[in-house]
C-alpha cells in the first residue's frame, strides 16, 4: 500500500511540473511571481521549472527613490514633448542645455524611455 501511495504522489508531482513546463515562454518577471514559499513543491524545484534564478526569489528588491532633479527633468521633457512631439533625444538635450541644465544624451534617452516618449522621426527603410 505504501508503494502505491508513493507512486500516486509522484504522478501528481509530475502533473504539476508538466503544467508549469508548458508556460516557460512568459516573461521572467511573470514567472518569478508564480513562485510561492507556501507550495507543496520546493522553492528550488519551482525555480528550476519556471526557469528563473533562485537568488531572485529570495532577494528583497526595494525601489530606488527618484531624485528631485530627475523629476524636474521629466516634467521639462514632458512639457517640451507636448509642444514638439517630433523632437528626439538629441534635440531635447540641446533645449535642456539652453535652459541651463547639465545633462547628456543617454540620460535624456533613459528619461524619455521611462516616460514612454519617442520622437516621431521616420524609421529605417
Amino acid at each position: 500500500m505504501g508503494d502505491a501511495d508513493h507512486l500516486y504522489s509522484e504522478i501528481g508531482r509530475l502533473k504539476i511540473e508538466l503544467g508549469v513546463e508548458k508556460v516557460r515562454l512568459e516573461p521572467a518577471a511573470m514567472r518569478r511571481a508564480w513562485i510561492t514559499h507556501l507550495e507543496a513543491l520546493a522553492v528550488v524545484r519551482q525555480c528550476q521549472l519556471a526557469g528563473v534564478s533562485r537568488a531572485t526569489t529570495y532577494a528583497q528588491r526595494h525601489p530606488r527613490p527618484v531624485a528631485a532633479e530627475d523629476l524636474l527633468l521629466l516634467r521639462l521633457l514632458d512639457e517640451e514633448y507636448t509642444r514638439r512631439p517630433f523632437y528626439g533625444s538629441r534635440k531635447m538635450v540641446v533645449l535642456l542645455k539652453a535652459q541651463g541644465h547639465l545633462i547628456n544624451r543617454k540620460r535624456v534617452q533613459r528619461l524619455m524611455r521611462q516616460f514612454g516618449l519617442a520622437g516621431m522621426a521616420p524609421g529605417p527603410k
